[in-house]
């Protein structure tokens, strides 16, 4: 888990490397559906706290995706996600407002948020059987 963690952490270039925003948008799919055991938020807060892995701007990002607090786009976004019924103009336009954020920062954060969706699925999935 440490080491999956470090290989995101700061990886990439500008004030947000993209593993960050990956790690962000995990975790606001996290918030929604607790799809995260608390010992990787315990060890991705202890490594953020403790070392110098990424900017000082990413670290600041993720201390707060930590406590569950995320953009406006984000959680308009997650808010259509845990609807019974979606709202499509709305989903578009949260989408389109976050994937243009940054240069590639909005893209990664959806890609993040895709990445949690799947565990969701895969975890309902798995309870299922």
């Amino acid at each position: 888990m440490e080491s999956g963690l470090r290989y995101f952490i700061g990886r990439g270039k500008g004030e947000t490397p993209s593993g960050d925003d990956l790690l962000v948008g995990l975790l606001s799919v996290d918030t929604a559906y607790p799809i995260l055991s608390t010992k990787v938020r315990r060890m991705l807060m202890k490594l953020i706290m403790n070392e110098n892995l990424t900017t000082d701007i990413s670290n600041a990002y993720l201390k707060v995706a930590l406590s569950h607090q995320f953009s406006t786009s984000i959680n308009g976004l997650l808010k259509e996600l845990t609807k019974n019924k979606t709202t499509t103009s709305e989903m578009g336009h949260f989408l389109t407002a976050l994937s243009k954020t940054g240069h590639t920062s909005g893209l990664d954060t959806l890609t993040g948020m895709i990445l949690g969706l799947f565990i969701k699925e895969k975890q309902v999935s798995e309870e299922e059987k």
